[in-house]
């Protein structure tokens, strides 16, 4: 992960004083890598789960939804469990959950006890992911938080773009109990960490014993902030965009308009996400130095001329240049919100607030697919694009709106 490596400050990379934050973020970056593999780990399942449980396509596909619409109900609820609790029992309960999940899900010959315990996954999935990234900005030095943030989202882009591949090896060694065997190990690894790196109190650096209706007024502040509504609205448009554009649209605009094979449509989501990747660390530094808001602008324009590019083409190659451009340009647009919530959010509301963010995105990622077929289905392919387009456009002429949060020091 040499690429990876390169984003993180030297602060980051050294510790503290040598060794402060090493463990702790290295760690918690590389178990987060293993719950987001269990996004898409069991794709390569999907036709098993079929076979051995008798049901429809239809209802094989409810095994993913099973697992978002878990993460979508306890986002919120993790971020006031990690308020509340504190960090280390959020994350160590989560775990546990995911253990006790995934065995089920390995053993049960119930497909509706195998869809409750996918939601469980997804519930153990979001309580672990919301306090750990409220740890990583926790831990990021003056300055640095959106090049940490950039560290993570690419953990999660190579969890989410491996989890298939991973599966997919599982699954023929071990069957169709592998995924969740493995996912199952990885919760045990990750209850291992917490113990060891995670610290016992809440992001503000107390015991996390405080009642939550204490915290409402401060929850409320946030809530009538007007930049805080506009991140949560651009933070949704580029996770719908990237769910619905990248990995709906373009690979069924692909398949009818080219014929692409289904090894052309891997590849040509490997190199978007190979566009996010490459400008991850550019990304970093740029909300770190240049702003918010202006780093998030980047990412939003960028992604207008490729949806009306999307539109016009009529070369099958080109579709590769736009593919690496919308990832280039979500590269930008999607390290900034969570900065953006590092600068609002007080420590003592602080993984609510994370909450509250993980829920628009993961709004956007079930919404997004829906949204891009009913306009494909309504308008056809061009119509779809040139209305993302314009819906994108709206978006980014609304963060003119967004005062810059960035603190005026870390940007001199």
């Amino acid at each position: 992960m040499p690429m990876l490596s390169s984003l993180l400050p030297s602060a980051a990379r050294n510790g503290a004083g040598g060794t402060a934050m090493s463990g702790p973020f290295l760690s918690t970056v590389v178990v987060s890598f293993f719950f987001i593999l269990g996004v898409s780990i069991v794709v390569p399942v999907l036709p098993l789960v079929v076979d051995t449980y008798g049901v429809s396509r239809a209802g094989g596909s409810l095994l993913l939804s099973s697992f978002a619409l878990g993460r979508l109900g306890f986002d919120v609820i993790a971020g006031v469990l990690g308020d509340r609790f504190g960090i280390r029992r959020v994350a160590f309960s989560a775990c546990l959950v995911t253990i006790v999940a995934s065995v089920v899900a390995a053993t049960t010959p119930s497909y509706p006890l195998l869809l409750a315990a996918r939601t469980a996954q997804g519930a153990g999935s979001a309580l672990y992911m919301t306090v750990a990234m409220g740890q990583i900005i926790t831990m990021a030095p003056d300055g640095h938080v959106g090049r940490l943030l950039a560290v993570y989202q690419g953990v999660i882009l190579a969890g989410v773009s491996l989890g298939p591949t991973v599966g997919g090896l599982v699954t023929e060694a071990w069957g169709i109990a592998g995924p969740f065997v493995l996912y199952a190990l990885f919760g045990v690894v990750g209850a291992t960490v917490a113990l060891r790196w995670m610290p016992a109190h809440n992001l503000e650096g107390a015991p996390g014993t405080g009642p939550v209706l204490s915290r409402w007024p401060q929850v409320r502040g946030l809530l009538g902030d007007p930049t805080f509504l506009l991140m949560l609205a651009a933070a949704f448009t580029v996770f719908g965009v990237r769910a619905g554009l990248g990995n709906t649209l373009i690979p069924l605009f692909a398949a009818e308009r080219f014929g692409f094979s289904q090894t052309a449509i891997g590849v040509l989501l490997t190199v978007s996400a190979a566009g996010n990747l490459l400008v991850l660390a550019h990304a970093g530094r740029s909300v770190d130095r240049s702003g918010r808001r202006r780093t998030l602008r980047i990412g939003l324009w960028a992604a207008v001329p490729v949806a009306v590019g999307l539109a016009l083409t009529a070369s099958p190659w080109l579709l590769f240049v736009l593919a690496a451009g919308l990832g280039a340009a979500k590269g930008y647009a999607g390290v900034v919100p969570g900065a953006v919530l590092a600068d609002l959010a007080t420590p003592g509301i602080r993984a609510t607030a994370i909450g509250i963010q993980r829920m628009t995105t993961d709004l956007g990622l079930l919404a997004g697919p829906f949204l891009a077929g009913t306009m494909a289905d309504h308008l056809g392919f061009t119509g779809a694009f040139l209305l993302t387009a314009a819906f994108v456009a709206v978006i980014a002429l609304a963060t003119w709106f967004m005062r810059e949060t960035a603190p005026a020091s870390a940007r001199a």
